[in-house]
């Protein structure tokens, strides 16, 4: 229909415009008046004479606006390309954006009792009325589309639940009082309101009649064509007329209850007519034909007797008549174009046009891609669906119908995948795609899944310590299994090496790159890594000796950041201990090793030994106090004093000396004495020894 083919130029147009900036309704009070709207703008048809305002009724404003009037889509998104709008408030607050609230009253603005007869609602406010008579010239049904809005939809608010302002397309015979009203939910005999359209309002009330519900126009939202919080989708309303019987139409709206929240009904410009001579929906997009078919046009609905058909091909301005003639009801087609029937009756002539397009493949892609980073034995999730369109690439021609694992099964419609959304893959594959349109159009498209594996990290890698003692540079490496050419490298520094060679701790972070070729084309997966680099050094040394005589041990105390093991006197057998024990007399060196390789440090030292008693009765055993385990010339021991326990001094000598128990030449009683051992790095050791006469 004609109407069809006007609301796909509208979609084209608003997909131009939108990228530039948002387009809104436009209306218009003063451009028609009521007789042209409903006999030029509204009514679409040769067969329906007589057509007469007989009352209009809305808000009387201050300023001179109208609460009826013109619309026009003016580059919006608005379904209708124009048409009559009614409203409970103001007309010039009925354009978009929703960027503010409908909520107008005007003085004595009351009800409709015709309007609130037909819902059984006496509380109305702020009716608007437009009611006409018209005659039909057949016997048939009269159909127009509407849409109504309403400021009281409310997104996830439980006044949709509850709110709702009143509407009603009311028709009768005029030699009848009854009004039939056909503003209903298709199918039922329930009226459109806010409360028995929408979705589901959570947590308040579940969804009714959601087919029919349009959209929410959020507060703000610039993009929205009209004022409103919400409206219906594009809904018919359809009667049984009579042919030569005057019917009157009454188009009312009206506020419940107050003048709070207002609403609108948008009736769609040449959508009233007979549905005479109605060629269906325009056989554009999904609708679109098949390459190389013969389609046959034939009117629906048809009643009545016509007397003559009448076919054209449209062309910018110039109709070509391609057939004529009584008989000539269907015109079979082989191209794609804009058609038009006229049908004759006695007396009158209703028209239909169809816009007729061929399905083809134009601008669809062949193939599409999908490739994922993958890791070994693991199986990759895969999203077919993001695929459509993709390889629809603007084409309106198709819909999708289904993804299959071979060709064969989308050629056979057979095996179709049933989670498209979530397909598990574990090595490089295909899936296919199959479109389809309305008349049995299809196409089918490969969608390839890649799998490009991962870089595999080293989990044992762990980077050396940097040696602060060193001065020189470490080299570390990104930690990866594998060949490390299987890998491309760029670490933050700039390098493009598996390693890197560094001159202080911290830390280096590396972007590690895997790569596969498909089909000549090269996919990359990349990670990217954190080397920790810790410091480590070379250890500084003490000792302490302690323990008896004839059994001293050393401790050495290793200062510095590094990990340290221990070994004496040789550099192997390290251990953790840095505790060794039942040291023989003499020399001893312990080494120190740093364990993450920042090199050995050690430290000498000597254990002294000499009995804890002598016996000096010239028997030639133990007769004098000596020390023991100094190898000559390289004693580290200064002097040697003994004194009594009144710390008189008795003798003093060297390293290789000894004390006979005298002094000054005679013999000293038994008895303990005291020792001090004075060694030449400052130190002293002191302790007791026993003569025993």
């Amino acid at each position: 229909m004609n109407s069809y083919y006007n609301i796909h130029l509208s979609i084209i147009l608003f997909c131009l415009f939108f990228s530039t900036q948002a387009q809104y309704l436009k209306v218009n009070h003063n451009t028609h008046t009521p007789q042209e709207l409903i006999e030029d703008i509204f009514i679409n048809s040769g067969c329906i004479t007589n057509i007469n305002i007989t009352h209009t009724a809305g808000g009387n404003f201050s300023d001179g606006d109208k609460s009826f009037g013109y619309f026009e889509r003016n580059g919006s998104n608005f379904p209708f390309e124009d048409g009559i709008v009614l409203s409970t408030g103001k007309l010039k607050n009925v354009e978009g954006p929703n960027d503010s609230l409908s909520d107008d009253d005007a003085p004595n603005w009351g009800s409709d009792p015709d309007l609130e007869n037909a819902l059984n609602e006496y509380t109305t406010t702020n009716a608007t009325v437009i009611e006409f008579e018209f005659t039909p010239q057949l016997t048939s049904a009269i159909q127009f589309r509407y849409i109504f809005a309403s400021e009281e939809y409310q997104a996830n608010d439980e006044s949709t639940c509850i709110y709702s302002d009143l509407f009603a397309f009311l028709i009768r015979p005029t030699t009848s009082t009854q009004y039939q009203n056909i503003a209903l939910v298709p199918g039922t005999n329930t009226p459109v309101k806010v409360t028995t359209v929408h979705p589901d309002i959570p947590g308040h009330c579940s969804a009714i009649n959601e087919t029919y519900f349009g959209q929410f126009n959020p507060q703000g939202f610039s993009n929205a064509a009209i004022n409103f919080n919400g409206q219906t989708a594009v809904l018919t309303a359809t009667a049984q007329v009579v042919a030569n019987t005057t019917y009157k139409i009454k188009l009312a709206i009206a506020d419940e209850h107050n003048a709070r929240y207002d609403s609108a009904v948008f009736l769609e410009g040449n959508s009233f007519n007979i549905n005479s001579a109605d060629l269906g929906p325009d056989l554009t997009g999904e609708n679109a034909l098949c390459q190389g078919t013969t389609h046959t046009l034939s009117p629906l609905n048809i009643t009545g007797t016509p007397t003559n058909y009448t076919w054209y091909k449209i062309e910018g301005n110039t109709e070509t008549e391609l057939s004529n003639g009584p008989q000539e009801s269907q015109l079979a087609i082989t191209q794609p174009g804009e058609y038009k029937v006229e049908i004759s009756y006695n007396g009158c002539t209703t028209t239909d046009t169809v816009l007729v397009e061929y399905a083809t493949d134009a601008n669809l892609k062949d193939e599409v891609t999908l490739y994922q980073c993958h890791f070994p034995d693991e199986e990759n999730e895969f999203n077919l669906t993001n695929t459509t369109s993709i390889i629809l690439n603007g084409n309106t021609n198709y819909t999708l119908q289904g993804f299959y694992p071979s060709y064969q099964d989308a050629e056979n419609k057979e095996n179709e995948i049933d989670t498209p959304s979530n397909v598990l893959v574990t090595a490089n594959r295909s899936f296919y795609l199959r479109l389809e349109n309305t008349n049995g159009c299809y196409a089918i498209k490969e969608i390839k899944t890649i799998l490009v594996v991962t870089p595999q990290e080293d989990p044992y890698y762990q980077a050396p310590k940097y040696c602060l003692n060193s001065g020189e540079s470490l080299r570390i490496y990104a930690g990866m299994l594998g060949n490390s050419t299987n890998y491309t490298y760029l670490w933050d520094s700039g390098e493009k090496t598996p390693y890197l060679d560094i001159t202080s701790p911290g830390s280096y972070e590396v972007t590690v790159t895997s790569s596969s070729n498909v089909d000549g084309r090269t996919y990359y997966c990349s990670i990217r890594k954190v080397i920790e680099v810790g410091s480590s050094e070379i250890a500084n040394l003490d000792y302490t000796i302690s323990g008896k005589v004839s059994n001293q041990q050393v401790e050495i105390f290793a200062t510095g950041i590094g990990d340290y093991e221990y070994a004496l006197d040789q550099k192997s057998n390290y251990q953790d201990s840095p505790i060794f024990r039942n040291l023989s007399a003499g020399k001893h060196t312990v080494y120190v090793r740093d364990k993450n390789g920042c090199g050995i440090a050690s430290v000498s030292f000597y254990i002294v030994t000499f009995n804890n008693f002598f016996t000096p009765n010239a028997d030639g055993i133990n007769d004098v106090w000596r020390l023991g385990g100094i190898e000559l010339g390289k004693s580290p021991i200064e002097k040697i004093i003994i004194f009594d326990r009144f710390g008189k001094i008795l003798t003093a000598f060297d390293t290789y000396g000894s004390w006979d128990g005298t002094y000054r030449g005679k013999p000293m009683p038994a008895n303990d004495y005291w020792y001090a051992i004075y060694y030449k790095d400052g130190s002293v050791k002191k302790g007791n020894i026993t003569l025993l006469r």
